[in-house]
């Protein structure tokens, strides 16, 4: 009986990760996506001053700031780790972040 549970745990589980799939790439698949249909004339080289003016016209000191910020409170609730760590993090973690990864654009 308990052999039986498991075989149907594990085919649920299966089927659960297949579902999430298959409706991560029909959500990413189906978007209509508008694409750039001509080039785009460069105006300016990045060394340009005129390309400095503009983007910190766009751009202003304040936004600047707000992103380090979030950037800096990103950075405290973070662990440092390593190439080995990362490699050899659980299974469970693996699979959390692949479905994130799937379904993150989505939420």
């Amino acid at each position: 009986m308990r052999e039986a549970s498991k075989s149907n745990l594990g085919i649920v589980a299966v089927t659960i990760l297949a579902a999430l799939a298959a409706i991560g790439l029909i959500v990413n698949l189906s978007g209509a996506e508008k694409m750039v249909s001509r080039p785009l004339a460069h105006l300016y080289a990045i060394e340009d001053p005129q390309f400095q003016r503009t983007m910190g016209a766009l751009l202003d000191a304040a936004f600047a700031r707000k992103q380090e910020e979030i950037f800096e409170s990103d950075l405290k609730g973070s662990k440092r780790m390593t190439l080995e760590e990362w490699r050899c993090r659980p299974f469970a973690e693996k699979v959390w972040e692949h479905a994130a990864a799937l379904l993150g654009p989505q939420l």
